[in-house]
């Protein structure tokens, strides 16, 4: 017997739009919108919280 596991729409989503972050042109994105970075993450704040994306997976 398959067991189907279901992802929520959150998640699709997520996943999803990590691969459209890395189609965009990290360097341009730091510099229009001040972003902090390192080789590895891109920070962002947004709604008074702090958040990373790993720039090579785009999670």
């Amino acid at each position: 017997m398959e067991i189907k596991q279901r992802i929520s729409n959150y998640e699709k989503m997520k996943n999803d739009m990590a691969g459209v972050f890395l189609q965009y042109d990290q360097e341009k994105m730091i510099q229009k919108f001040g972003l902090a970075h390192d080789e590895s993450h891109l920070y962002i704040s947004c709604l008074e919280r702090k958040y990373r994306i790993d720039r090579r997976s785009g999670l």
